[in-house]
């Protein structure tokens, strides 16, 4: 009954003061709606992997090594051959199986070609690794070479709703033609799984069409595959056996090699080294700084509450002090006022939980999730410490501020002595205080917005469309095609410049060359495949000397001089006064071919902007020119 007394004068204590009310749950509407996205958010990032039932015994495998200078360095990738070690080596190891390069290609499928990015891997993928199940079985991938295993959204371009398995989709292998490749599963790739491909293909298929592949694959020195374990039920990787499996690496490579076993659920948040194999890792710093954010955003909410509910507590004196006269106790003045700030969170977080849903279509699209709001756990806990935990957190003082008003002094319309007033000035400090940071991280986001917007690139991508392509060998006349639109603007064949070799651990390739003092020098160069439009098509800023000139007949028939167009960065690094014309040997083509430097173009960001520009060189090699880019014309352009 009292409850229900507490609830009905809570009530009309927010119809009374509507205004009042209104505005005290307004703020904490948006405060609590703000920190529901963030707390959905972090939820989500410590979720990643959970589609997989046996996430907690996966492990993947990480390759250490230290150089002269004492500096480790970390690589996911290590020798495929270790799988099948571990698998008959040590017992307590269930599975094990390794997943090869993510390689960009094309399938066609009667008249479409697709570019996709698929991904090599062995018979014990499926074993280890578990997607939902779209159609078909993926585990037939290990009974037939020629087998492969779509994503849902590759099998929806090509077939639309219609059932692809057992269908065929056909591989380009360049001047070599095309291999049947027969469609035996279709899988959901979940976005929160590190592991993201559009088609998976065995590892023999590769070894039946390239022979080298297969030399190489026989290899312990060739680090191109990325090499998971799952150990048995109860068991785990103890340090014993962790140098008992290094050993086995050291063995065959004649070298001290280090390994460490990297829980799955660990590697989207706790990846600290450079991951080129991984595109949506997070950070465990983003992390604690959206969790701060999150309180301080809830802490303001229940500032703002108590010093306006404090503030107005000269307007319920002679209420307090009737109660006090009536026989009310202090402890039964407590309860009234929590309830009445409960019931003012409860409404607010109702009235926020619809503000979130509302507000989620654009939190996901800003941070390029797909949260949605559903009935669970982490949902139920949020509400029942949002109510209790807020309600009490901003009620509290102002419950215990009113219930100690003397009744003789209320009924005079004075205020109690005491130094309560400090605590109302230092709540208005730490909400100032706590106001001037959040503006002042505002403004740093603001400004790191604005820098990503405004940043000058060097090079124009927003009107430059990518596809790859296996086309290299006969490019010319597919180009000239293009070109006939006459929404085209320029053509040209190159690397994909988007984050190019980013975490890549060579970062380039050696070159030398001979300075006008006559001594030999060296530079590490990143070497960028690229055609004669490839300056143009891009808008490269050409500062010095000529663009380049691809010649496909004089390459193939070995007269090709093998001119180059390096970066300012390179010019700068390599300390000549002039470089048109210099001779520079190494990297691609190794003692067979020297490079000859024809110009110098603007430093442009061929790699994402918090990596420093490199010293790099564009050179024509038509074997290495997957990609093709179609500059479209602007529509003022056309007019």
């Amino acid at each position: 009954m009292m409850i229900n007394h507490y609830f009905k004068v809570a009530l009309r204590l927010i119809k009374r003061s509507f205004l009042f009310s209104s505005i005290h749950i307004l703020g904490f509407v948006w405060g609590m709606a703000a920190a529901f996205l963030i707390y959905l958010w972090v939820i989500d990032e410590f979720t990643f992997e959970d589609h997989n039932p046996d996430a907690g015994r996966i492990f993947r495998v990480i390759e250490a090594n230290c150089s002269e200078s004492g500096e480790v360095t970390e690589n996911p990738y290590t020798s495929k051959l270790l799988a099948d070690a571990f698998r008959k080596e040590f017992p307590q190891v269930e599975e094990a199986t390794y997943l090869g390069n993510v390689d960009m290609t094309s399938l066609r499928s009667g008249d479409k070609f697709l570019s996709l990015n698929w991904m090599r891997v062995d018979t014990a993928f499926f074993d280890v690794f578990h997607f939902p199940v779209v159609e078909g079985d993926p585990g037939r991938l290990k009974s037939g070479f020629n087998h492969i295993v779509l994503s849902e959204a590759l099998a929806k371009k090509f077939f639309g709703n219609e059932p692809a398995v057992g269908k065929e989709v056909m591989y380009n292998r360049g001047m070599d033609g095309e291999s049947v490749l027969r469609i035996v599963g279709v899988v959901k790739v979940p976005r929160k799984s590190h592991i993201q491909f559009d088609a998976i293909v065995g590892q023999s298929f590769f070894d039946k069409i390239d022979v080298n592949i297969v030399r190489m694959s026989s290899l312990w020195d060739v680090r191109d595959a990325m090499v998971y374990v799952k150990m048995r039920p109860g068991t785990s990787v103890s340090d014993s056996d962790r140098v008992r499996m290094s050993r086995i690496l050291s063995k065959h490579t004649h070298t001290e090699r280090l390994l460490r076993f990297q829980p799955l659920r660990d590697i989207h948040l706790k990846t600290d080294f450079a991951d080129i194999s991984v595109k949506n890792h997070g950070s465990m710093a983003s992390i604690y700084l959206f969790i701060i954010l999150a309180v301080l955003i809830i802490f303001m909410g229940a500032f703002n509450f108590t010093t306006l509910s404090t503030a107005r507590a000269a307007l319920r004196y002679k209420e307090i002090g009737v109660r006090k006269v009536t026989g009310a106790k202090r402890k039964t003045l407590i309860v009234q006022f929590l309830s009445e700030s409960l019931v003012q969170a409860f409404i607010s977080l109702i009235l926020a939980l619809a503000l979130t849903e509302l507000l989620l279509p654009v939190f996901n699209r800003i941070m390029d999730k797909d949260i949605t709001l559903q009935a669970s756990w982490s949902v139920l806990v949020y509400v029942v410490l949002g109510i209790i935990g807020v309600g009490c957190l901003s009620g509290s003082y102002p419950a215990f501020y009113l219930s100690a008003v003397n009744p003789l002094i209320a009924f005079k319309g004075g205020q109690k002595n005491g130094k309560k007033g400090g605590l109302i000035r230092g709540l208005l400090c730490v909400q100032f205080v706590i106001a001037i940071t959040l503006l002042l991280c505002t403004g740093i986001v603001f400004k790191q917005l604005n820098y990503l917007q405004n940043k000058d690139l060097g090079l124009e991508k927003e009107n430059v469309v990518s596809i790859y392509t296996g086309l290299w060998y006969n490019v010319d006349g597919f180009k000239q095609e293009i070109l006939k639109n006459p929404n085209v603007r320029s053509v040209s064949m190159g690397a994909e410049i988007t984050d190019y070799l980013e975490g890549d651990k060579s970062q380039g390739d050696v070159l030398r060359w001979t300075d006008e003092r006559g001594e030999t020098d060296s530079l590490r160069m990143m070497c960028i495949w690229a055609d004669g439009d490839f300056v143009n098509t891009f808008g490269l800023k050409l500062l010095k000397g000529e663009g380049l000139k691809a010649d496909g007949g004089a390459y193939f028939s070995g007269t090709y001089d093998f001119p180059v167009i390096i970066n300012e960065a390179a010019r700068k690094a390599m300390k000549v006064a002039d470089p048109i014309g210099m001779e520079i040997s190494g990297g691609f083509g190794v003692g067979t071919n020297k490079k000859r430097i024809v110009g110098v173009v603007q430093d442009f960001n061929f790699q994402s902007l918090r990596q420093k520009i490199k010293p790099a060189y564009l050179m024509y090699s038509p074997e290495c020119l997957g990609n093709i880019h179609i500059k479209i014309a602007l529509t003022q352009d056309l007019l």
